[in-house]
């Protein structure tokens, strides 16, 4: 996937429902668009995103539907490299930091002992690889 194509708005909220969706018609596109364009103009966008390689066509019953071109996971990690590059230098630890400093850093402490295993799965990988 080429970073460098940069989507348009229209886009980005095209793909956020392929996206969530797994796959979708044109129909469940519409549907679920806030003040969506004509059937014929989310065709067109479409097309522009499959020559963008970011989605592919598939016929699923009889009828088109569209796919993330992407793997979920690596769809995630793409986001989020454009996310912590834009806003954090690149600073996933910035961007940690900034997240639990916040209001919306209401974590369960399940979820903090989940983060915390991560962490520590994360230091013994990175200590196992040091040279």
């Amino acid at each position: 996937m080429r970073d460098s194509e940069a989507l348009s708005r229209r886009e980005r909220q095209i793909m956020e429902v392929v996206h969530q969706r797994g796959l979708a018609t044109v129909r469940e596109i519409t549907d679920a668009l806030p003040d969506p364009p004509t059937e014929d103009s989310i065709r067109a966008i479409l097309r522009i995103l499959e020559r963008k390689a970011r989605i592919v066509r598939r016929t699923i019953g009889g009828k088109l539907a569209y796919a993330p071109a992407e793997a979920p996971d690596s769809a995630r990690r793409s986001a989020l490299r454009r996310v912590l590059d834009t806003f954090f230098g690149g600073s996933l630890e910035a961007a940690v930091s900034t997240f639990l400093s916040g209001d919306e850093a209401d974590l369960t402490p399940e979820e903090l002992e989940r983060l915390a295993a991560r962490i520590e799965a994360a230091r013994a990988e990175s200590e196992e690889t040091a040279p």
